[in-house]
């Protein structure tokens, strides 16, 4: 397996869980020690703090990064961020906004389960999977 460096891509994903929520000073700590030591190409941040113009996010990840931050943060200033070593192009935020039902799921014929996500458009994603007995 190559180690090489120049063949490495660190990638981090992580749900920092809003200050809003109990144990902020603890777990922004934890971050603050952890995550730099990671040394992250690119992130992708849910529930962060983006209202400070990225500067949370750059002192996680390091501070000659691009930031892109969701451009509807809730009135806290939290909201989703990616940051990236190298320039983003082409960004484009998706509307994942969905109407009911978000979720369905019926088991017909036996050993047979269907699960429907519908979408604002009336749209239907099936995904099942039968019984590897043949049942």
């Amino acid at each position: 397996m190559d180690t090489d460096a120049r063949a490495t891509l660190r990638v981090l994903t992580l749900n920092v869980l809003a200050p809003a929520n109990p144990g902020w000073e603890v777990r922004a700590e934890l971050l603050r020690r952890t995550v730099p030591a990671l040394r992250v190409d690119v992130a992708a941040f849910q529930e962060v703090p983006v209202g400070d113009g990225g500067a949370f996010l750059r002192e996680l990840v390091g501070h000659d990064v691009h930031v892109a931050v969701h451009d509807a943060p809730d009135d806290r200033g939290v909201g989703a961020a990616l940051v990236s070593r190298w320039p983003l192009r082409d960004v484009e935020q998706v509307d994942q906004v969905v109407s009911q039902p978000t979720w369905r799921s019926r088991a017909t014929p036996p050993g047979y389960l269907g699960v429907g996500c519908g979408g604002r458009r009336g749209r239907r994603l099936p995904v099942g999977a039968s019984d590897p007995t043949g049942r």
